[in-house]
């Protein structure tokens, strides 16, 4: 049990300095980062982040982080610019990288159990530090500056817009301009648009759909002859697999009518079941803390035990496991259920992992779940396999049917993006409750270009720290403030009035807000009326729907207060303290006295509690002797300096047994926080506490006592 005094009284006495000059400084950092982020290696390295403070460019040349005072160059940074209001994060791993542009490692390690760290100026003054050292950290939680941020909305969904269907080039390029006579445009609100009801197959496409979503590997097995199966994902030709044994190719997949999102002409191979299976890449799905699988199959006959459809053997095992169940296996858990389709149909199945749970969906239904806790489903020296070759075992498992549209992807894909894969758009998304102004009549058949101007109103031009761009739209867009353009998506290089996308957004991407960082357009903000010009633009004049629609946010950051605190929700790169688990009360560390008690002594907790985002509302000591229920008590607070404390009575425990106590902090908006934190059930600490002093023992040694509530249990 660690001794709570170590972390009380080290973060009571912790000095945090800044240079009152310093642009740059040292914001949020893990000492202790097993699952929370990975580095280029894939390596879960602990990491500092740090944050350009000033409205300027700034360059981190010869700026250095320690972990040594006597020590302040220890590590140098190379030629790195950071935007203002910017973060970074370099990771602390003793890897030492310092090539500009890439990810940045320091030539030294961060000590769990506290020390030292500094960021230093090129001249070698303290820029920023935490001395004499940082207090004790736990296992993925953070430990930073408190920010806030306000939003003010400067373009709201509803804004009233003017906006022109271009049937000629004499608007110019000044149409974006502030000063831009719009007064012959039409008037409308912001959320412009159609919809005709007319289907789009190309639309419709699963292979598209499942592409937007940019899986690592994508196999669509559409092959008429071999060897090689072709990976359509983002690793590219590195992910291409090969046809082994003995293969029917070119036969017909997953086609209309029943399978109205695929090609007429879609096909799929046919694997024999005793020696016919794709090769994939070797160790693709090593050291992953989230994945999903998913993959068409078509079984043409009962299925021998331990048939695999798609995985890697000893990390993702994915396949039958009986003649009539489904199994997903990993190193973590497992999860089966039973399969209930007939023989000779095709239906989709996925797996999905993540680091609490193992999910199984067949036809984008959630068929089986499995409660699991990892930081990472293994590794294993074995090729990602297809049909058989060795997915469960080693080799062998073959799979009996077709199998097709097969999709790796590194991370765990939402129930929504699973439905949306599988539905048509007319069942999935509508435009029409974004719709406020329809521009069907003058628009379609006609132009693929839009021309909208939003007007608005800013006092103070100063005051924004960032400005975030929403968006909704079908298919891209050109946005401009003041006439600068500052963001884009899906449009050509030189626009004209009569421009289409360059890409379709897909439907059910389209009508979910896309956020573009437009920070560096606050140089073009000016006090009073501006203007948000903004190119929409649909695949094609035919295309049977559109939309855009806009939000302007002007954001500003500021720090909640002096005090760092504990983060169980890590931001590394963004924002401290966004996560709802961190919005409570600030509890840095708790203590008891005296540290070993009599039986005849009461024991008094005292912990350091200050506001976070609102007022406190009420402090809790939660204690228990033993393995007794818990007892909850109101804390007291004497004074001004957030010391609060209660007393746990005297006799509560006898000679030799344990107390264990935590605290709670509770604030005006009902946030709550802990301490200790508690952030992990199975691998951080519940209780600070103490055994009751036993005079039976004398020993100049130390002694340690061990509790087991169930002997019986016991190894």
């Amino acid at each position: 049990m660690n001794n709570p005094r170590f972390f009380g009284g080290l973060l009571l006495a912790l000095l945090i300095s800044y240079s009152t000059l310093a642009q740059v400084r040292i914001t949020e950092f893990m000492a202790s980062n097993t699952s929370t982020l990975a580095d280029e290696d894939g390596d879960f390295s602990d990491w500092v982040e740090i944050q350009n403070t000033s409205d300027t460019n700034v360059s981190l040349l010869n700026w250095s982080l320690t972990d040594s005072s006597g020590n302040p160059g220890k590590w140098r940074f190379p030629a790195t610019n950071m935007p203002p209001k910017s973060f970074l994060v370099v990771f602390a791993d003793g890897k030492d990288r310092v090539t500009p542009g890439a990810p940045l490692h320091t030539n030294f390690k961060l000590s769990a159990n506290g020390e030292y760290l500094a960021l230093f100026d090129p001249e070698n003054a303290v820029a920023s530090e935490l001395a004499p050292q940082y207090p004790g950290q736990f296992p993925d939680v953070s430990y930073g500056i408190g920010m806030q941020l306000t939003t003010a909305t400067l373009i709201a969904t509803n804004a009233a817009i003017h906006y022109l269907i271009p049937t000629n080039p004499t608007a110019g390029a000044s149409w974006t301009q502030t000063n831009f006579d719009d007064s012959y445009w039409a008037s409308g609100s912001n959320g412009i648009g159609y919809e005709t009801g007319i289907i789009d197959p190309q639309e419709e496409s699963f292979a598209a759909k499942l592409l937007a979503t940019q899986p690592v590997a994508y196999w669509r097995l559409n092959e008429t002859n071999g060897p090689a199966a072709v990976n359509s994902g983002t690793d590219g030709v590195e992910d291409q697999g090969g046809y082994i044994g003995n293969f029917t190719l070119g036969q017909p997949g997953p086609r209309p009518p029943l399978n109205p999102t695929f090609e007429a002409n879609n096909f799929a191979p046919v694997f024999n079941g005793t020696n016919a299976y794709v090769n994939g890449p070797y160790e693709l799905v090593d050291d992953l803390p989230s994945f999903t699988i998913g993959g068409w199959i078509y079984p043409t006959a009962a299925q021998a035990s331990h048939a695999g459809l798609f995985g890697q053997n000893d990390t993702m095992e994915f396949g039958f496991n009986t003649s009539s169940s489904i199994q997903i296996w990993t190193p973590a858990g497992a999860v089966s259920a039973t399969y209930p389709y007939a023989l000779n149909q095709w239906h989709y199945i996925m797996a999905v992992g993540t680091g609490a749970k193992l999910s199984l969906y067949f036809d984008g239904q959630l068929a089986a779940s499995q409660a699991v806790s990892t930081a990472n489903y293994g590794e294993s020296e074995y090729n990602f396999n297809i049909g058989g070759g060795g997915v469960f075992n080693p080799t062998g498992d073959y799979f009996k049917g077709q199998i097709d549209e097969v999709a790796v992807w590194f991370r765990a894909l939402s129930t929504n993006e699973i439905a949306t894969l599988l539905a048509t758009n007319a069942e999935q998304v509508s435009f029409t409750p974004y719709i406020n102004t329809d521009v069907r009549t003058p628009m379609f058949n006609s132009n693929a270009t839009a021309y909208v101007r939003i007007p608005f109103t800013v006092t103070n031009s100063d005051a924004f720290d960032s400005l975030q761009l929403l968006m909704r739209f079908d298919d891209g867009f050109a946005a401009y403030l003041n006439g600068h353009l500052i963001t884009s998506s899906n449009a050509p290089t030189s626009l004209a009035w009569n421009s289409a996308a360059t890409l379709r957004h897909l439907d059910p991407q389209a009508v979910q807000w896309t956020s573009f960082d437009v920070s560096a357009a606050r140089a073009w903000l000016q006090p009073g009326t501006n203007v948000l010009a903004i190119q929409a633009l649909n695949i094609a004049v035919t295309n049977t729907d559109f939309l855009m629609q806009a939000q302007l946010l002007g954001q500003s950051l500021a720090d909640t207060s002096a005090r760092w605190r504990y983060f169980s929700g890590a931001t590394p790169g963004a924002i401290n303290g966004s996560s709802t688990n961190d919005f409570g009360p600030i509890i840095s560390g708790a203590t008891h006295s005296p540290n070993v008690p009599a039986t005849s002594d009461a024991l008094t907790v005292t912990a350091l509690v200050t506001p976070g985002f609102n007022p406190i509302s009420n402090v809790t000591l939660h204690f228990r002797a033993m393995f007794n229920p818990e007892i909850a008590l109101p804390m007291t607070v004497t004074g001004t300096n957030g010391i609060w404390s209660k007393a746990i009575p005297a006799g509560i425990a006898s000679a030799g047994q344990l107390i264990r106590y935590y605290v709670t902090a509770t604030d005006s908006a009902g946030n709550v926080s802990r301490w200790p934190i508690f952030p992990n059930a199975t691998d951080s600490q519940q209780y600070y506490g103490t055994v009751v002093a036993d005079p039976s023992i004398q020993s100049h040694l130390p002694v340690a006592c061990l509790f087991i509530q169930d002997t019986n249990a016991a190894d």
